[in-house]
C-alpha cells in the first residue's frame, strides 16, 4: 500500500522557524531547557468540522496557521471530515490507542484554557497547493510545539488504518519527531504492518537514510516521546 504520509517538500515547508536544521546542529553546544524541565503532557484536539485557516503564527483558537502562511496563501477553506459518527469515533479511538502509553490527551473539544495542538482532519492536500499524494502536514522544529496547527487530509481511497496512522504521524511532528526509516514506526513513510512508536533507534529519512533534523544520527520515537511528554 502506497503510504506517502507527508511529502518531504511539505515537511520542509512546515519547518517552524527559518533555521530549524541549523539550530538542531547547534544543539551539542547549547542547553536543551525542555529536557532540563522534564516531560510535559500535551493535549491534542481532533477537529472534524473543517473551517477557514488563516495565515499567521500557529494559534489553534484563532485557526491561524504557519503552514498556510508558508504555502503562500492568506487563508484556505478546509473541508470537513467525510464519514459517519461511528467512523469518526473509531478514528479518534485508534489515534488515542497509538498515544495511550504517553502523556498525550487526544480529545475532540478544545480545553477551556491552556495550549493545545489542533489536528484538522478532512479535505484535500490540493487546497494547500500540495500533490494529492500528500496525506498530511504539520509544523516541526525538533521540539514540542504545544500550540501547533496540523492538517490531516482525507483522500477518497484512504482506509481507516491510513487515516489513523496519518493523524498519529502528523501529531508526532508537532511533538518534535522526525521521519523514521523503520517501516513499522508511525513516523515512517513506508509500511510493513501495524505501526507504533518503536522503542529501537533507527535512522531518520523519507526513502533513504539521513541524519535527523535535530543533528543526531538516529531516533528512538518511543524514548523521544517519553522525554518530551512523559509516560502513562
Amino acid at each position: 500500500m502506497k503510504m506517502r504520509i507527508a511529502f518531504v517538500l511539505a515537511s520542509v515547508l512546515a519547518l517552524s522557524g527559518s533555521a530549524a536544521v541549523g539550530a538542531g546542529l547547534a544543539k551539542a553546544t547549547t542547553v536543551d531547557l525542555a529536557r532540563l524541565r522534564g516531560p510535559k503532557p500535551v493535549t491534542v484536539v481532533l477537529h472534524r468540522d473543517g473551517g477557514r485557516a488563516t495565515a499567521g503564527k500557529d494559534d489553534p483558537r484563532k485557526l491561524s496557521s504557519g503552514v498556510v502562511a508558508r504555502s503562500g496563501y492568506d487563508y484556505v477553506d478546509i473541508d470537513a471530515y467525510v464519514g459517519t459518527d461511528d467512523e469518526w469515533n473509531a478514528l479518534v479511538s485508534c489515534v488515542q490507542s497509538k498515544y495511550a502509553g504517553y502523556g498525550v490527551d487526544i480529545v475532540e473539544h478544545a480545553p477551556a484554557k491552556g495550549n493545545f495542538v489542533l489536528a484538522m482532519v478532512g479535505g484535500s492536500s490540493m487546497t494547500l497547493g500540495f500533490d494529492e499524494t500528500v496525506h498530511g502536514i504539520a509544523p516541526w522544529n525538533g521540539k514540542v510545539i504545544d500550540h501547533a496547527v496540523a492538517f490531516v487530509f482525507q483522500p477518497p481511497e484512504a482506509s481507516a488504518a491510513t487515516m489513523c496512522e496519518t493523524t498519529a504521524h502528523e501529531i508526532g511532528h508537532a511533538l518534535g519527531l522526525d521521519h523514521s526509516r523503520d517501516c513499522s514506526d508511525i513516523m515512517s513513510y513506508e509500511a510493513c504492518g501495524e505501526k507504533e512508536f518503536r522503542p529501537e533507534a533507527s535512522p531518520c529519512g523519507e526513502w533513504e537514510d539521513r541524519a535527523c533534523g535535530t543533528g543526531v544520527e538516529r531516533q528512538n520515537t518511543d524514548a523521544e516521546l517519553a522525554h518530551r511528554v512523559g509516560r502513562r
